[in-house]
């Protein structure tokens, strides 16, 4: 199949993707200052209030009763606990916010090791597959293309044949337009976007296969088959000649959960009847997304 490429989205895509290389650069400079800032409220502050509460409890104790207590001359020289109190309180939310998100990905992705080796995907080294999960950003807009978002590393971390680490994600993740729109027809982009637009389309979750045959110039391969532009295409991992996505839907088939994503070196590793295998795996994957 192969999708007109307008100028106008040839700029598009280039915005986003210089977006993106902005996006990765910023995070990590973005984390350093939230971990410390999240330091102080929850460790730091206590250390304050803590100092201040010696005088509290002396001035309790030196007055007749619990109306000299709250007269507003002691609080008038320690107005400032009131709000220190308020962040202290902020920042154990945050941290506990950010624990149980920690706690759930990390759990989706040891079930996403389990699910590699279950299906024989790591037996298989001279194939070097690679899975990971997408999942759909929400939008306010109606019509907006689709974007997902990458919530785990790849599975393995590592390549088996090369040693290269695989592109890790942390906490941040990576998130992707995977369609756009001409006129009002939207167009999916690489087999991720077909898998995302078509289980959306017909409201029914699929099996979605690729196979790059060899001798083919993979770039030249995705901007004509696939609808990437040059400058996204040369980004892609470029060794990889097979591709399978599994979509995740909820029970009524009518809003996408997620995309079991898996990728290989070898063309035939990937194959549809690996797909129905794979099928029985989803609704472990979905529970494990709509916790």
């Amino acid at each position: 199949m192969q999708w007109f490429n307008s100028a106008k989205y040839k700029y598009s895509e280039l915005y986003t993707d210089l977006l993106e290389d902005y996006r990765q650069l910023i995070n990590p400079i973005i984390r350093v200052p939230k971990t410390i800032i999240r330091w102080i409220f929850v460790y730091l502050i206590p250390f304050i209030l803590g100092a201040m509460g010696e005088d509290l409890i002396q001035h309790s104790l030196t007055n007749d009763n619990l109306a000299k207590l709250l007269d507003l001359g002691f609080w008038r020289q320690y107005w400032f606990s009131i709000p220190l109190f308020g962040l202290f309180i902020l920042g154990l939310i945050w941290r506990n916010r950010d624990q149980y998100t920690d706690i759930h990905l990390d759990r989706i992705y040891y079930a996403l090791r389990w699910f590699s080796m279950d299906m024989g995907f790591q037996s298989k080294k001279n194939a070097d597959i690679r899975c990971t999960i997408w999942v759909p950003v929400e939008t306010q807009k109606d019509n907006s293309p689709i974007r997902l978002k990458q919530i785990v590393d790849y599975v393995p971390q590592k390549s088996v044949l090369s040693k290269h680490n695989f592109r890790i994600n942390k906490q941040a993740g990576r998130i992707f337009p995977v369609s756009h729109f001409e006129g009002s027809v939207e167009q999916p982009i690489g087999i991720l976007g077909y898998c995302a637009v078509d289980s959306v389309r017909k409201n029914d979750p699929g099996i979605y296969v690729e196979k790059i045959p060899e001798g083919i110039d993979f770039v030249e391969y995705m901007v004509e088959n696939w609808n990437f532009s040059e400058r996204k295409a040369i980004k892609l991992t470029l060794d990889r000649r097979s591709y399978l996505c599994l979509a995740m839907m909820d029970t009524s088939n009518s809003r996408l959960l997620g995309v079991i994503y898996c990728d290989s070196r070898d063309p035939e590793a990937l194959t549809k009847e690996v797909g129905e295998n794979g099928k029985g795996y989803l609704p472990y994957f979905a529970q494990l997304l709509t916790e």
